[in-house]
């Protein structure tokens, strides 16, 4: 069976010379690692592991036998950062399809929003042009999508670095997600609203997100308000939290995240892709789930239709995600299509550089 596993790797992925057949190829290969008992890229060799050192922080290297097209991987809000087994396993499953993969260590991975994080992204970017040689390709997940968006805002001459970013349930906008978490409706474009379910448990644990950014006293009170909705005893900053976290009319959500705390509205505003996004010049593929109760699809839909040229974009919506987690089984059948598209999209913008495996 590994020897099968071997050719069909090797028929599929070397021996296909034209890039879009190629790309097609590496994207049935790849959704079957991830989505399906299928493992036959585990017959390709591992890859080389390193965790190399960027100024202010670190990341994890995947390499190949040879010098490939570089990809850089960004992590969400998921614990361990880059040591997730899902980020680990995207990251093995990139190698063995021809890619040099870096895996950039967020304050994200620490459940924390940090301006910082949008200087690591770029200094992964730059360490790896400069070690493949060639523009790298950005895969971002979640909140390290919209970082990765932030992080070309603040520089855009990093772009010339950068062939593509792939966003996988990103938002636009922090203030969408807060008011679709708090009010139920969320903006969407056009200039309407549209009515969001997000996860039961995304108010508290916003609530929590929110309160780290107070003294310990005052962070577990504000929590223990909300939970109990009473307010009572709090200080002024844990009251404007409080206050933002219960409120149900979606038009009132920005004046409320301008009262809170000093530097925590700002943040919000800094690290929300909306506020520069005209800075953006490269082609942008995301794709959303249409259920997803993280980040609604809406957002992934503005910030595609606020692309200005020469960026392009496209989004891809799958049923069969929960925000950016695959589901298993015969739920995927109805999104082979869009997956293996989003997917050869994404691996053609670098599949004309030759062959390798």
């Amino acid at each position: 069976m590994a020897r099968k596993g071997v050719i069909l790797v090797l028929a599929l992925s070397a021996g296909a010379s034209i890039p879009a057949v190629k790309s097609n190829s590496k994207a049935v290969l790849l959704l079957g690692e991830m989505l399906t008992p299928v493992k036959l890229l585990s017959a390709a060799p591992e890859p080389r592991f390193s965790t190399v050192a960027l100024q202010g922080g670190r990341a994890d290297l995947y390499e190949g036998r040879t010098t490939m097209p570089g990809v850089v991987l960004v992590h969400g809000v998921a614990p361990g950062g880059p040591a997730d087994v899902r980020v680990v396993q995207v990251a093995k499953s990139l190698n063995r399809l021809g890619r040099t993969v870096l895996a950039p260590y967020l304050a994200l991975g620490e459940q924390r929003l940090d301006r910082t994080d949008t200087a690591r992204v770029r200094q992964s970017i730059d360490y790896l042009h400069n070690k493949t040689g060639d523009r790298v390709l950005v895969l971002a997940f979640s909140f390290g999508a919209a970082l990765s968006l932030v992080a070309m805002e603040e520089e855009p001459a990093i772009q010339e670095k950068v062939v593509e970013l792939a966003t996988v349930g990103t938002y636009f906008d922090l203030v969408h997600l807060l008011q679709g978490v708090t009010a139920g409706r969320v903006n969407a474009p056009g200039g309407v609203t549209d009515e969001w379910s997000p996860d039961p448990r995304a108010g508290k644990a916003v609530t929590e997100f929110l309160a780290n950014y107070l003294d310990p006293a005052d962070e577990k009170a504000v929590v223990k308000a909300y939970e109990d909705r009473d307010p009572e005893g709090l200080s002024p900053e844990g009251r404007a939290i409080y206050d933002l976290m219960v409120n149900k009319d979606p038009a009132r959500t920005q004046e409320l995240v301008g009262a809170l705390p000093a530097g925590l509205g700002e943040l919000i505003a800094d690290l929300s892709p909306a506020a520069q996004i005209d800075r953006i010049r490269i082609p942008v593929s995301a794709m959303h789930s249409r259920q997803d109760p993280a980040s609604p699809p809406s957002e992934s839909e503005l910030l595609v239709a606020s692309l200005e040229p020469p960026a392009t974009g496209r989004v891809t919506r799958v049923g069969s995600f929960r925000h950016v987690t695959p589901a298993r089984g015969l739920g995927l059948l109805k999104d082979v299509g869009p997956l293996i598209g989003f997917v050869s999209g994404v691996f053609g913008v670098q599949d004309r550089w030759g062959l390798y495996l």
